[in-house]
């Protein structure tokens, strides 16, 4: 079974960071559930802590669209485990690829709490996007036509040449309520570039085809 034990890892508050690594899971609507089994599990587990410490917590929720998608009404759950965060000092980060993954929900009372999830972000940071994505974003985030016109430079077709930087790799445009959007680009170290290269396999994979 999957959820038939109590967990075999315990939540060690003084380390710099924890990731739990569900790449095994290969079953869409496992994974919605074991996803949100790790998120509730890991805001127990910082609240708890937040509580003893007084300690500042991040807690990053990557791929949200796959756990709003998996079944009707998982995002109040998710509403749930975010909505009480401000008080105790932990704060959430949401990531997904895309606004229209949200509107894709099942149906429009879902929809409209996904987008009440971007609305009420005190930050909204936006890496490439298409033009016609971003008039989705633009719909509850102020985008000026000049943030719009850079964002979507970003979302550029790749060069042909084998190896070549995507233009908007390491790019970001950091939104704050109607404050001027302010662009920034991140340089990883040699160590995080080969940690985090996900290009080598699929160009592997591509030549041996």
């Amino acid at each position: 079974g999957v959820f038939d034990g109590p967990s075999t890892r315990v939540f060690d508050p003084r380390a710099p960071a924890i990731a739990v690594d569900l790449s095994a899971v290969d079953d869409d609507l496992l994974l919605s559930a074991a996803m949100l089994c790790t998120w509730s599990w890991g805001q127990a587990a910082v609240q708890a802590a937040a509580g003893e410490s007084g300690s500042r917590w991040l807690l990053v929720m990557d791929e949200l669209w796959r756990v709003l998608t998996g079944a009707p009404g998982l995002i109040d759950h998710v509403d749930a485990l975010t909505r009480l965060n401000r008080s105790r000092g932990v704060g959430s980060l949401m990531i997904t690829h895309s606004l229209r993954d949200l509107e894709a929900l099942p149906g429009p009372q879902d929809v409209a709490k996904a987008m009440g999830f971007v609305e009420r972000s005190a930050i909204v940071v936006l890496s490439g996007l298409p033009r016609r994505e971003l008039d989705v974003v633009g719909r509850v985030v102020p985008l000026s036509e000049q943030e719009k016109s850079l964002v979507a430079a970003w979302a550029s077709a790749d060069s042909w040449r084998p190896g070549a930087r995507h233009p908007g790799r390491g790019r970001y445009l950091i939104k704050t309520g109607h404050r001027p959007g302010l662009p920034v680009a991140m340089r990883l170290t040699d160590t995080e570039a080969r940690l985090f290269d996900t290009d080598a396999p699929a160009l592997s994979q591509a030549d041996r085809r």
